[in-house]
């Protein structure tokens, strides 16, 4: 079949049986996600209610994210904008388990969930279902109801009511989950054409559809914007018409066809006399302009279907694209315009630069026509593998949202491999352009001397505003000689925002990225626009994943100027390696809310800081959790920052939990400044080797003492020596001369935390251990994070059981326990939380 029929095809109407259809019923917030935060008792979640004073939002669920939890005879309910109708027939879905009972965790809970309608201040059921659950495992329950002619509630709202029925004694909760609510009704169309999510549809579209089995007539909405056609109505801008067949020719609404390249979302209503019924939303995209083989690529088979409309003009004609109702010259232009969209090839060993590139056959040599090609959305530009290129990549053009520009590589063999020599300032850039994805290339720059600012890879937002949607994925980035200056330094993997407009990133993904030998940074962000007094900007929905970083020369990851960042799974062996000024392992700079875990750092070379993981300043609550610390030369955590003023945050509220650090030198916790306030350390453990004697703890003043700091159900393992200090002065090598104590710090709070082997002057903590934790195999753990068994607690640890949750507000996402141990095990929300990074106890 030719792919001009293939496109006429989506032009004609397409009739199907009647039959009745099943569309979702609009619940708000069926996950109970909203309001986020973890554990909030006496919080209705968002669009429920709650009968009773035994409630709230619980931090575990079964999709891991939060769930509604009721007390005994409590109920949630939800009134739906669902209104009843005879035929219908209603399926709702909801997943229900015990959260916990006390004081024993085996006690059976009971409940029922409802669908219901209100009469005068009353629910009243209208069909239920029963559950039953000890082990506090999630179960999907379903039930369904047909409504009958003479059901007297027809004409109600539709509503959602669950129970906990339980009898027990004491106290015992349930949880309730993903809730689905759809109906099956006569009214309903069904079998859209174009199909929900269709892409590449002609502007000419039919819409056609299979009517509900009781439909005399339909109501056709249509707009490209989902929540106004959603909530239209026969009297919106979206409302088109009502018609008494199953379908609507677009030329009705405009003789010129839909937009190209656009989203279109539409709407069939159900009616019979009086009585209509909503359907669901569905949506298809249009193709673009030139595409007029509708298979989203421009090409020759679009020029050859130019060429035969052009000579054979009549009603069925598809090379419309300037949109005048005919086929001539305009139309060829528009094609020409486009017509390289598609795939680039780049071959360093048999291509040439006068070739067209567009086939292996007829690839490009070098890159000099990539960096002379305005790309467009859909654009793909492929390197040979194992070729070698020279000088600097700097494509143009920006993708569109689901259509990014991605450069990856073709054939077998090694990452096709740029290499700057030194000769330009970054080998990769990517400036002012955005979705982008670049993918399996090897970069490099290694110059005869260092250069200021020389980075393997930039990407640069340069007074332009925000730019969405650039990946780097698999790169292979190495011996890149910057500066190794802090204040000029150069870089592997660098992000920069900067101008005299405010710009930035959203999403942003570094991942799965190698990256060995660059200097002074491994993956480093910098912005201009971090100044909470005139021009915060801060970038969002930046990821930096999975990434390994090898001998480094100074910082390892190092986000800078984001909200929301995320660093995890990445693996660091070696930092600072060369640069003479400070230098640590990950760390964020003026960012909030910023979540670090799952990361392992070891060997970060020196005392100029020197530690695996650092809270720095001008940020707010910096989230470090299930990381592994080791064998670094300046200790496992700074936490710093002077005190807060008009442009800094200082560091506000850093939480510090199940991570471990084992044989960290020089101090453990370096916690310094007036700005470090409101600090949570809980749930770590900390193994000091023999051989070393260090401030497991040590305190300093920059511009005031920190303020407000917890240390909660922490293993400090001391086979050497572990002390408790302050700072006196700091020594050109970065080390401190110190004495014990805590200084002129305020408000540390210790509490059940264990203290075993050689402490010298502990702080008092009134609940502390100092019996040994029964650890499984301390000092075990080398590299790699599944090498840490030795950390788990055995049986008849008193660690078990004997933690605390004092001091820990449930309300503050802060500082609830994450719902997760190192290993991945479910914690209890209170009570039964045992000492250390493991939950030998569940």
């Amino acid at each position: 079949m030719s792919k001009k029929l293939a496109c006429l095809i989506s032009l004609i109407l397409l009739l199907s049986p009647s039959v009745a259809a099943a569309v979702a019923i609009t619940v708000e917030n069926p996950g109970f996600e909203d309001p986020p935060g973890g554990k909030q008792v006496g919080v209705e979640p968002t669009g429920w209610s709650v009968q009773g004073s035994d409630f709230g939002i619980e931090a575990v669920s079964c999709d891991g994210a939060q769930s509604l939890f009721l007390g005994k005879n409590n109920e949630g309910y939800q009134l739906t904008d669902h209104t009843i109708a005879a035929g219908d027939e209603y399926t709702l879905t909801f997943d229900a388990f015990k959260t916990w009972s006390e004081p024993s965790l085996t006690e059976t809970a009971t409940y029922e969930g409802w669908l219901y309608y209100k009469q005068g201040a009353n629910r009243v059921e209208i069909v239920s279902v029963a559950g039953s659950d000890v082990d506090r495992d999630c179960d999907e329950y379903q039930l369904s109801y047909t409504v009958g002619p003479g059901d007297s509630f027809i004409g109600k709202k539709l509503g959602i009511l669950f129970i906990n029925t339980s009898t027990y004694s004491g106290g015992i909760w349930v949880g309730f989950d993903n809730v689905r609510l759809e109906v099956d009704s006569p009214l309903l169309a069904s079998n859209p054409n174009p199909a929900d999510g269709a892409e590449h549809v002609v502007a000419r579209v039919l819409l056609s559809w299979s009517p509900g089995v009781d439909a005399n007539a339909h109501d056709v909405y249509l707009g490209t914007d989902f929540n106004s056609v959603s909530d239209a109505t026969t009297s919106s801008g979206e409302y088109m018409d009502r018609v008494d067949v199953n379908s609507y020719d677009i030329n009705d609404y405009d003789v010129n066809g839909l937009e190209f390249s656009t989203v279109y979302y539409w709407r069939i209503d159900g009616v019979n006399g009086p009585d209509s019924l909503e359907g669901e939303v569905w949506d298809f995209t249009v193709r673009r302009a030139a595409d007029f083989s509708c298979d989203g690529i421009v090409d020759f088979e679009d020029l050859v279907i130019l060429a035969d409309d052009w000579l054979n003009s009549g009603y069925d004609i598809i090379a419309e694209a300037y949109k005048d109702n005919k086929v001539d010259f305009k139309d060829y232009a528009v094609l020409t315009n486009t017509y390289h969209w598609g795939r680039f090839y780049v071959d360093s060993t048999d291509g040439n630069d006068n070739y067209s590139g567009t086939s292996p056959e007829q690839a490009w040599k070098s890159l000099t026509p990539i960096n002379n090609t305005t790309f467009i959305p859909g654009d793909k530009i492929l390197f040979k593998a194992g070729t070698t290129y020279t000088g600097q990549l700097k494509p143009q053009g920006s993708g569109e949202p689901n259509e990014p520009i991605i450069i990856d590589m073709y054939g077998d063999g090694n990452k096709p491999r740029i290499d700057g020599e030194g000769t330009v300032l970054d080998t990769l850039l990517l400036e002012n352009v955005e979705y982008w994805e670049l993918n399996n290339l090897e970069i490099t720059n290694l110059g005869p001397t260092r250069e200021n600012w020389r980075t393997g890879v930039r990407v640069l937002a340069n007074s332009c505003g925000t730019l969405h949607h650039i990946h780097l994925k698999n790169l292979y980035v190495h011996d890149v000689n910057g500066s190794l200056d802090k204040n000029t330094e150069g870089c592997g993997i660098y992000f920069e925002s900067k101008g005299a407009t405010p710009s930035r990133f959203d999403d942003l993904l570094i991942e799965d990225c190698h990256v060995v030998r660059t200097d002074r940074n491994g993956i480093c962000g910098r912005s201009s626009f971090t100044d909470r007094s005139s021009n915060w900007f801060p970038s969002l929905n930046v990821v930096i994943r999975g990434n390994l970083l090898e001998d480094i020369g100074g910082d390892c990851i190092k986000p800078w100027g984001c909200e929301g960042c995320l660093v995890e799974y990445n693996v660091v062996h070696g930092g600072r390696q060369r640069c003479d000024d400070y230098a640590a392992g990950i760390w964020p700079w003026s960012c909030d809310n910023t979540v670090i875990q799952f990361n392992e750092v070891s060997h970060i070379k020196g005392t100029k800081d020197g530690q695996g993981f650092d809270s720095d300043y001008n940020c707010r609550n910096s989230l470090f959790q299930y990381n592994y610390s080791h064998d670094n030369d300046g200790g496992f955590m700074l936490i710093c920052g002077p005190a807060a003023s008009s442009w800094s945050a200082g560091t506000l509220g850093t939480v510090i939990r199940y991570n471990i650090s084992q044989n960290d030198a020089e101090r453990t916790f370096h916690i310094s400044g007036g700005g470090v306030q409101d600090t949570y350390i809980y749930n770590n453990v900390i193994y000091v080797g023999a051989g070393l004697d260090i401030p497991i703890l040590l305190y300093g003043d920059w511009e005031g003492w920190p303020d407000n700091t917890h240390y909660y159900n922490n293993i400090l393992y001391a086979d050497g020596t572990a002390r408790y200090a302050y700072a006196t002065s700091r020594n050109e090598d970065g080390t401190y001369n110190y004495n014990s104590g805590l200084g002129s710090s305020t408000n540390n709070v210790f509490s059940n935390n264990v203290f075993y082997g050689n402490h010298v002057s502990p702080p008092v903590d009134p609940n502390a251990i100092t019996a040994d934790p029964n650890l499984v195999d301390p000092n075990s753990g080398s590299d790699g994070m599944d090498t840490l068994d030795g950390y788990k607690l055995q049986a008849g640890s008193p660690c078990i059981s004997a933690g605390t949750d004092t001091g820990i507000d449930y309300n503050d996402p802060n500082y609830i326990n994450g719902g997760l141990d190192f290993w991945g095990h479910q914690l209890p929300d209170v009570n039964a939380l045992d000492i250390g990074a493991h939950q030998f106890s569940n």
